[in-house]
């Protein structure tokens, strides 16, 4: 097997459909009414911000949404994707709008953590938002507990905060050292490779894979690569925007698609 794994959380240990997408849904449509811009987004608009790379991290999706939509009143669910893709031809940066990023990401983790869980992070109670939280619809993709892994030879980086990989972490039962642990607080954002770099010099290993769902986890092992790092990339279908990996992973020789986390781990341990 390889000498050190790395693995992302979302999509790849859990089962995200149902609270990522849900999230970004429900913010958009809060942050639009809440200034008198009714209009809807769905799963196509986000899927083809995805596509473009760089959206790896759901506030930063949410908040290019609003971003891009926020000079038009209102239009039709079906209108929005060729406002996007014509945004997109013209520009590479976002505009700058009235609303803050902080406040959007407030209202997005007050719909995806709920009531409990955001006061539990946050130590506040929710301003905007009562409700149960979109994180209990997701589900664990793996139990570690069925899998002889040494943790020292596990590491992850994920565009979740501590807290939140914490809470993933304990549904799949798996424990990671702290020096072998990079979430969105640590400062660094997918597809940056400096985590999986310093992982690799703190465990002196000789070979890494790290193991996504998106095409921004592809982005970071080439990157990774192109710094001489000896990186192989896993890919896993079960994330929400996997189908858009299978296709690009055949041009690259050290990438390998496969159903699951668990289909990857029985066939190398």
């Amino acid at each position: 097997m390889s000498n050190f794994i790395v693995f992302d959380i979302d999509g790849v240990l859990i089962q995200t459909n149902g609270s990522f997408v849900e999230s970004t849904i429900k913010t958009f449509e809060y942050v639009r009414n809440l200034f008198g811009k009714s209009s809807k987004c769905n799963i196509e608009h986000i899927g083809f911000l995805k596509s473009l790379r760089g959206f790896n991290n759901d506030w930063d999706l949410t908040y290019a949404l609003l971003a891009i939509s926020w000079n038009y009143p209102t239009f039709e669910e079906a209108e929005f994707l060729e406002i996007l893709k014509n945004y997109f031809k013209k520009n590479s940066e976002l505009p700058k709008i009235e609303i803050g990023y902080e406040f959007v990401k407030r209202i997005f983790q007050e719909f995806y953590l709920g009531e409990k869980l955001f006061f539990d992070i946050y130590l506040e109670k929710p301003k905007y938002v009562f409700f149960k939280g979109f994180i209990y619809q997701e589900k664990p993709l793996i139990n570690f507990c069925n899998y002889s892994i040494d943790r020292q030879k596990i590491g992850i980086y994920s565009g979740r905060c501590f807290k939140e990989a914490e809470v993933a972490l304990r549904a799949v039962n798996l424990i990671v050292l702290n020096d072998f642990y990079f979430t969105d607080d640590s400062g660094f954002k997918k597809p940056d490779p400096t985590p999986l770099e310093k992982m690799f010099v703190m465990n002196k290993c000789s070979q890494m894979t790290y193991v996504g769902d998106t095409l921004d986890d592809l982005e970071l092992v080439i990157r990774a690569r192109e710094k001489g790092l000896p990186v192989e990339f896993v890919g896993v279908k079960t994330g929400t925007y996997s189908n858009q990996l299978i296709d690009k992973i055949e041009n690259f020789s050290f990438a390998k698609m496969y159903e699951n986390v668990r289909d990857y781990l029985d066939k190398i341990l």
